[in-house]
This record gives C-alpha cells, sequence and structure tokens, in this order.
C-alpha cells in the first residue's frame, strides 16, 4: 500500500514537472544575439544558461538588462575592452558580456580599475541570469553585488580585473608592430593629393583625389582617410600605393578626423557639419551607430586601452568624451580656443590638446575629464609629439614658424626651434619609429623639414612639390 500511495505521488509529480512552465525570469539568450555573438567569436561556446566559454574555458557571464525587449533589429557588437585581452564585450541592445577574472583561486566579476562612472553604472544597472549555473568557486566584488539578484555567490574582497594577457581571450588582437620599416603618407587638402615617401622622405607615389583628403588612420593594412568634400572615408593599400575601395558618409557630413580601434573591428569618424561622430564596422565598412557631440568635431582619438574617444570640438573649444563600450557621450570639458590637435600618452590618464587661438596647451586628466593645468605656447599651437620615452612634448607653432619642446615631469617649455626658411604655417608633426626624427608639414610651402630631436638641427628638408597638413607613418 505504502508502494502504491510513493508510485501515485510520483506519478503526480512527474507530470507537475513535465507540464509545468519555464519561470518566466529564466534566461532565452535573444536569436539576434546569439547571431552576432557567433559570427563574431565562431571559437566560443555559447551555455544553456547564456554563459560563454572559450575553448581554454574562461568564462564571460551575461549582465542583462532589466528591461529587455524582443526585436528583429540586428544587434551589433558596440565594443570589446580593452582592445587587447578583452575583459568586457558590449553590444547595443543593452547586454554585455564580463569576463570572470581569476583572482586568489577565485572567479571574480569584477571590473577594470580605469572603466569610467558611466559604464560602471550601466554594468551595475543589469543582472545576472536568474538561472545561471553558478561556476564553482565564483565571486562577485562588493561594488557590483547588486547584479547577483536571488543567486547563491559570494562576495569577495573589492579588487580590480586586469588587462594583462592570462592566454585566453575572446578577440584575437593583431600583434603590435616596433618594425622601423614603412611609408609615410601626406594629405594635400589644397591639392587632393596624397604623397608617399620612404622611410628616408624620399617621394615613391602620389595618389590624386578629387576631394581634400585629410585626417588618416592605420588598421589591418589598410590606411583610411576622410575626404571632407566628398562625404567618405578613403581605403589606401599601403603595400601596393593604390585605392582599395571607399565608405561612404550621410550627404554634407564633412568629414574631418579619423581614428581606429586597435582591434580592427571598428573604425572612428567625426561628421563636422554633422556634429557626430560615426562608428564604422571595418568588416562590413557599413555605418553603425552615430553619437552627436558639441560643434565642428575634427581630431579625434582612441584611448590605448580601447575605452575612451575623445574628439576635439574646433567651434565649441571643448574636449568630448564618448565611450567605445555603448558610444555614448559622455560629456565635454572646456580648453582653449580652436582646438587643433590631441595626443595621448600609453598610461591612458593624461592627454594634451593644442589651442590654436589660445596660444596654449590644455594637460587633460582622462579619469577625472578635466583641464588641470596649461601650458604657453608660441603663435598659433597646431600639430603635437610626444617624444619615445614620453618625458617632452613637441608642439608646432603655425603663426610663430616654430617648435616648442616641453619638460612633461615640469610643464614647463625647454625652448623654441625656429623652422627653415622653405618651411611655413607647419601642421602635422609625426615622430618616426626610430624615435630621433621628427616630420613636420607646411600648410604655406611645398617643403617639409625634419628635425633631429638629438641635435635639434633639421638634417632634411624634403622637397614635396604641394603645400601639406597631415601625415601619418605606416609600418609594413
Amino acid at each position: 500500500m505504502n508502494f502504491r500511495i510513493f508510485a501515485l505521488a510520483l506519478l503526480v509529480w512527474l507530470a507537475a514537472f513535465w507540464v509545468a512552465p519555464l519561470p518566466a525570469s529564466a534566461t532565452r539568450l535573444p536569436e539576434n544575439l546569439k547571431k552576432t555573438i557567433t559570427e563574431k567569436f565562431p571559437e566560443v561556446s555559447i551555455r544553456l544558461d547564456g554563459v560563454l566559454q572559450t575553448k581554454k574555458g574562461t568564462l564571460f557571464v551575461p549582465l542583462i538588462p532589466k528591461e529587455s525587449k524582443e526585436s528583429d533589429k540586428p544587434v551589433t557588437l558596440s565594443g570589446v575592452y580593452p582592445a587587447k585581452h578583452p575583459l568586457i564585450l558590449g553590444f547595443d541592445n543593452g547586454w554585455f558580456y564580463v569576463k570572470l577574472s581569476n583572482l586568489s583561486g577565485k572567479l571574480v566579476l569584477t571590473l577594470p580599475e580605469e572603466l569610467s562612472p558611466e559604464i560602471r553604472d550601466a554594468l551595475k544597472a543589469n543582472h545576472l541570469p536568474p538561472d545561471m549555473i553558478v561556476p564553482q568557486n565564483m565571486a562577485v566584488v562588493p561594488s557590483m553585488k547588486g547584479v547577483i539578484g536571488e543567486l547563491d555567490i559570494d562576495v569577495a574582497e573589492e579588487q580590480a580585473a586586469s588587462s594583462e594577457d592570462d592566454g585566453d581571450s575572446v578577440a584575437e588582437s593583431p600583434a603590435e608592430t616596433s618594425s622601423t620599416d614603412g611609408k609615410i603618407f601626406v594629405t594635400s587638402p589644397a591639392t587632393g593629393k596624397i604623397l608617399i615617401l620612404d622611410k628616408d622622405f624620399k617621394k615613391i607615389a602620389e595618389l590624386q583625389t578629387d576631394g581634400t583628403p585629410g585626417g588618416m588612420a592605420v588598421t589591418n593594412g589598410r590606411l583610411f582617410i576622410a575626404d571632407q568634400t566628398k562625404n567618405r572615408v578613403l581605403i589606401v593599400n599601403p603595400e601596393a600605393n593604390k585605392f582599395d575601395g571607399q565608405i561612404d558618409l550621410q550627404p554634407g557630413s564633412s568629414p574631418k578626423g579619423v581614428t581606429a580601434m586597435r582591434t580592427g573591428r571598428f573604425l572612428y569618424v567625426t561628421e563636422s557639419a554633422k556634429n557626430s561622430v560615426s562608428v564604422i564596422e571595418l568588416a562590413t565598412r557599413k555605418v553603425l551607430i552615430r553619437t552627436l557631440v558639441r560643434p565642428g568635431p575634427g581630431r579625434i582619438e582612441i584611448t590605448p586601452n580601447g575605452y575612451l574617444l575623445l574628439a576635439l570640438n574646433t567651434q565649441s573649444s571643448e574636449l568630448t568624451f564618448i565611450s567605445t563600450l555603448n558610444q555614448k557621450n559622455l560629456g565635454a570639458v572646456n580648453v582653449g580656443q580652436m582646438p587643433s590637435d590631441i595626443v595621448i600618452k600609453k598610461n591612458n590618464r593624461v592627454a594634451y590638446v593644442s589651442n590654436r587661438m589660445s596660444n596654449t596647451i590644455s594637460v587633460i586628466d582622462i579619469g577625472q575629464r578635466k583641464v588641470v593645468e596649461t601650458m604657453t605656447t608660441a603663435d598659433g599651437p597646431t600639430g603635437l609629439a610626444l617624444s619615445a620615452d614620453e618625458s617632452l612634448l613637441y608642439a608646432a607653432n603655425a603663426k610663430d614658424n616654430s617648435i616648442s619642446i616641453f619638460d612633461l615631469k615640469t610643464h614647463q617649455k625647454l625652448e623654441d626651434i625656429r623652422l627653415p626658411l622653405e618651411v611655413e604655417f607647419p601642421g602635422a608633426i609625426v615622430l618616426l619609429p626610430d624615435g630621433k626624427n621628427l616630420l613636420i608639414t607646411s600648410a604655406a610651402t611645398d617643403t617639409a623639414a625634419v628635425l633631429n630631436t638629438e641635435t635639434k638641427q633639421f638634417d632634411k628638408e624634403p622637397v614635396l612639390g604641394f603645400t601639406s597638413v597631415n601625415a601619418i607613418f605606416v609600418p609594413l
């Protein structure tokens, strides 16, 4: 009799189990997100609970927005952070994936120290899947415990994630090169030409456009050049010295500045007439997102860790900060009048902005997003370059026809070096990989100059044949 009662109870339990619906909170990875993950990271497996697992077993746990809505719209990978050895993946539907860091014998959900407050808040506002299979020894730092929900997860001591290579990653970054072999590309907006020089500053070739080539960036073996009047980005094969297509932008956008994610996934272009920064997926050569910024965006740079874009707003005399995690405008800081160029230190903490009409250079604390000091230059500062060891800053002064050198420990100007008579109105300055030669363009003459930074003498004055503004060294 007892057996019959037990059997009946078991049947009732089994029936309830099979007919009961899944909990309303059960995780179901959106199909469009799953498709994007599969396409972008084909060697990563997606577990039933939505967690990503690499071949070596590294886990990336999902953080889901509280109001996650189904949509047929394709989901875009909006960021991989940092660019090298990623810790966070961001998607434009609000989902994030965060790598569990192996810290003190535990798999810890934590964030990198340099992450902006806005992105931290966005991550904290999300939550882990309520039905996630919690990995053994998983823990969450106190600042992120709000994402746990009802899961049984330990809270560990507060510690930051490290982006140092642990031998496993979801994204393979291109190897960095310190090769001194390469070519120099120089743009001449006035003539529509692109000049190609060898490392000894001898002319190799000339490319003619029917537009106004300006800002340049190199990634994935291709050179990308903003063409302001034709509303496009030109693509050049630097080895073959020829064009390799173009990326068309919206009519009347007037692109000026361009920079690239180090992984080669995304290109960022300032559209000066539309007051926006466009994000281009290089695999498809399509614009994915546009971020509105303050008036007149021009030069743009990305921090070495890939977290932030810094865009100069020429008309409003501001510097705009954009998160590459979700392409959100994080705000702007006032600098001097007509900001012209920007360089960022390798530590991701400090940037320098030349202000052409104020005759100053603004020292920017990137973490605090504020100007912490102002250095006085000669008349009309334009191009900037850091020395190889980043102890010195070189600034071209357009109206004074000189190069100022600053000590970055004291922020004091060491000296001004007059340019040769054949060079007037210097624009860009580029320190070559040898760490010694500084190339200086000339917006008013057909001759450039090469400063030997060791002797402080001009060793060469290459005749280009036309005026020049921007220059870049492309390693091969």
